[in-house]
């Protein structure tokens, strides 16, 4: 079995850090330089192996009389809070499995909900699963209310058919049944993952560290460390690869070390988060400088201009305060994400029918046709996502 990479996502006080704890047996790490060190980084997220009992389709955490290894998940947990919204962007990015947390004794749900919906829509994230979390703390008819209403907030998107599980993290209720869903996803998740192997190597970097501790001798110093997602083909060491943006350059590297999870001769699409050791100077990927860049095994045309297609408006998921400043304009600043890269830019350019637009980049960035580009738009001291497209 593959690894499948989940993103946990919802309000701040939904109990999403919670549910990962149950899911998982372990909080989310912090993404400290102290916890980085050792060269088995886990990106700063959570992992887990998964054993079942088919017999009984219960699910354990260690290796138990009947059981047998089923499937690995490393966690996402992304930030909850709403000025932190392009965080959960670049979260939804790099996972394979959504899991939406709404408190069954939430009054606003939709409010609250939409935002992180969209960011799921817009990265077009395979599956969904919505936790209904908290239903300890409401009665029956109160859980149904909220039940519908998480029901009409999926109507009309592709996750409309997703399963909806009421759960409590806090006091493990209905833990086994999400375990399930999220293995039955793992199987068919194998399946998309064996059809990008062949292809090209690129990995979306999403943290750089510097492996060394203080006083380390000079011949026993190690490379920058890249961590991430590989998003297509397979890496192993003494390939090179480059890196960009850097400066708006793109630079090239050899690999020294392949590590997911445990050190490996050779990472691969589908084998969750990976830390490739490199050649490059340590100080150089200190403390996530370059992170949120692309590493690939061909040099990417770096571009400053970019033509999105087939724009697709979110307005419908954006707060009520803000839809009527949702409208695309020339000479307008957005900002621009591609993957977990993210860019401010002007539309220098938009149809009458706003479905297709120019945006000069403030800064030049690794960019090819087919790349779904993301908009947000600044508005009440805040970045909100408007809507997607296709790079032309």
């Amino acid at each position: 079995m593959g690894i499948v990479i989940t993103g946990l996502f919802g309000n701040v006080d939904h109990g999403k850090t919670t549910l990962l704890q149950a899911l998982s047996g372990k909080w989310a790490d912090t993404h400290s330089e102290e916890v980085a060190r050792g060269i088995t980084i886990k990106i700063g997220y959570a992992s887990a192996d998964y054993f079942v009992n088919n017999t009984k389709k219960d699910f354990s955490l260690s290796l138990k009389k009947g059981f047998k290894k089923a499937f690995t998940l490393s966690f996402v947990d992304t930030p909850g809070h709403e000025s932190l919204i392009i965080h959960a962007l670049e979260g939804a990015a790099v996972i394979d499995v959504a899991i939406l947390v709404i408190a069954a004794s939430d009054t606003e749900l939709f409010e609250k909900c939409k935002k992180y919906l969209a960011a799921i829509i817009a990265n077009n994230v395979p599956y969904l699963i919505v936790v209904q979390n908290k239903i300890d703390l409401v009665d029956k008819n109160k859980a149904m209310q909220n039940y519908k209403k998480i029901n009409q907030l999926l109507e009309n998107t592709n996750y409309k058919n997703s399963p909806i599980i009421p759960s409590s993290a806090q006091q493990g209720i209905n833990i086994n049944f999400i375990l399930e869903s999220l293995f039955e996803i793992s199987k068919k998740q194998n399946i998309i993952a064996s059809q990008e192997k062949n292809k090209n190597f690129k990995l979306d970097i999403i943290h750089s560290f510097d492996v060394n501790r203080p006083g380390t001798k000079l011949k026993d110093i190690k490379g920058g460390v890249l961590g991430g997602v590989i998003r297509s083909g397979n890496i192993s060491t003494n390939k090179t690869i480059f890196i960009s943006p850097i400066d708006e350059k793109s630079i090239s590297t050899k690999v020294i070390g392949v590590f997911q999870g445990n050190q490996v001769e050779n990472a691969f699409v589908g084998g969750g988060l990976a830390s490739i050791e490199t050649e490059l100077d340590p100080s150089l990927t200190k403390a996530d400088q370059i992170s949120n860049t692309r590493a690939s095994s061909y040099e990417i045309p770096l571009k400053n201009t970019i033509d999105i297609s087939n724009f697709f408006s979110l307005v419908d998921f954006l707060p009520k305060e803000i839809q009527t400043e949702s409208d695309l304009k020339i000479n307008e600043v957005v900002l621009v994400n591609i993957s977990t890269m993210k860019v401010t830019g002007t539309i220098t350019n938009l149809d009458k029918n706003k479905k297709n637009l120019k945006i000069v980049l403030g800064s030049k960035f690794p960019v090819e046709k087919g790349d779904k580009v993301i908009i947000s738009k600044r508005a009440n001291d805040q970045w909100f996502l408007i809507g997607f497209g296709d790079c032309e």
